[in-house]
Parts: C-alpha cells; sequence; structure tokens
C-alpha cells in the first residue's frame, strides 16, 4: 500500500553545514511535499545560521557544544521520539545533511511493501513505520560517536520482522529486495567531504562483537544472509 506522506515526518541530522542542510531540506520538500512535519536536529551551536525552514518544519537545537563528536545512535533516537511524538505520524523518514534526493523515490517506495526502505548506505537515508518502532526500539546508544550502530539495528529489524518486510540496498554490501532507492538517495555531496570522526570506531567494533558473540566478518555475513542469531545481551529501554 503506499505511504500516505500526510502521516510522514522527516528527519534530518546537521552538524555545521548551514547550506547543505537549506539543500537538503528543500530537496525533501520537492520530492515528498505533502509530508505532515519536518524536524531539523541541529547538533552545533551555529549549525543552522540562516537556514530557512520550510513549511511544518521545527528546528531543534540539540545543545550539544561545538567540540562535541556527537553520537549519530542518540540522535536517531531522538529524531524518532520528535517524529512519533505526533500519534497521527506513521511513518518516519530519518536523513544525513550531506545527500543527493532524487525525484521519483516515492514511486519506488510504493512499488513494495515494506516495514523499512534504506539505502544507499548504512543510515544515510532511511524510512519505518511505527511497527519498526515497536517491534525493535530504539538505536543501541552504546554505540558511541558514529560506527556500527546501523549494522546493529539492521540486525535486529531482521530478526523482527523478517528480510521479506525490509527494502535495504546497503553499499556495505547486501541488499535485501532492491527496488532501484541507492539511485534516487545518494550520499555525499562533493570530493572534499570533511572525513567523519572514527576516533571510537575501534570501540564500537569491540561493543558490536560481544554483543553479537561474532566478529565484524561474521557479522557482514549475517546480515547478508538476513536472518541474523539472536544477539548475547539484551537491549536498553532507553527512553520507556
Amino acid at each position: 500500500m503506499p505511504i500516505d506522506f500526510s502521516h510522514l515526518a522527516i528527519v534530518i541530522v546537521t552538524h555545521h553545514r548551514p547550506e547543505w542542510l537549506t539543500e537538503t531540506a528543500a530537496a525533501w520538500q520537492r520530492t515528498a511535499p505533502d509530508y505532515r512535519r519536518m524536524i531539523v536536529l541541529v547538533t552545533h551551536p551555529q549549525g543552522a545560521d540562516g537556514f530557512e525552514p520550510p513549511p511544518r518544519c521545527d528546528v531543534v537545537q540539540t545543545g550539544r557544544p561545538p567540540e562535541h563528536h556527537g553520537c549519530l545512535a542518540k540522535s536517531w533516537n531522538l529524531g524518532m521520539l520528535w517524529g512519533f511524538r505526533d500519534p497521527a505520524v506513521e511513518w518516519l523518514l530519518c536523513s544525513q545533511d550531506d545527500v543527493h534526493v532524487l525525484p521519483g523515490w516515492p514511486e519506488l517506495v510504493a512499488s513494495r511493501d515494506a516495514d523499512l526502505y534504506s539505502a544507499p548506505v548504512g543510515d544515510t537515508i532511511f524510512l519505518f513505520n511505527r511497527t519498526i518502532l515497536r517491534q525493535v526500539g530504539w538505536f543501541d546508544e552504546r554505540f558511541v560517536v558514529i560506527g556500527y550502530q546501523e549494522w546493529d539495528w539492521q540486525a535486529r529489524v531482521l530478526r523482527a520482522v523478517g528480510k521479506d518486510r525490509v527494502v535495504i540496498e546497503d553499499g556495505h554490501g547486501w541488499d535485501h529486495n532492491p527496488v532501484g532507492l541507492c539511485e534516487r538517495w545518494l550520499q555525499g555531496r562533493s570530493t572534499t567531504l570533511r572525513r567523519k570522526d572514527e576516533s571510537h570506531r575501534s570501540f564500537n567494533k569491540c561493543w558490536l562483537a560481544e554483543k553479537w558473540g561474532i566478529d565484524e566478518n561474521a557479522m557482514i555475513g549475517e546480515l547478508k544472509g538476513g536472518s541474523p542469531s539472536p544477539p548475547k545481551v539484551p537491549e536498553i529501554e532507553w527512553y520507556p
């Protein structure tokens, strides 16, 4: 069944790139103009300077100081809290700020019924409904800063709803029921992108192995197979 965009909330997480935020917000407005609400989560005190919000858009400052490395798991959870606090919102689209969004993606989403749509890699852009929130829950905030938080969440989604209920087109090397979203949801704006902070990657890699009882390569195999084994460590109800 096609998504009713009047019940869609769009969350954009941004740091200190207001020009990219402006372009990304405008692209979502153009391609999904009937959205119910847009929420911009700003993780830098000046991250929204000069940004003119499109219609039905709230700008939420996270309060982080400029030197804070951030935590993408926490940002996505904050987006879920803001997006789904409106009982009329049935779908949430989460987007990083450095993406290209091309027309035609709603038709691709409508071509296959699913509970989660994700492309082009990791958690760059993902669209999901309340079923996922209820059955899977939050991102694991024990993955700090950035790295592997999306692998963990995707694995839990696959366990909860099964690979037939997802459309995942992931540049890490696995696809489930692709419909071509990776040709409409594109990553990166230029060849001069500032590298993401990876100082905590080794910590997150160790946490992934401890939580699931397997190493990185084995987790890749689990995600490719679409039926991950259960984790060894229980989830935390971060926001009861």
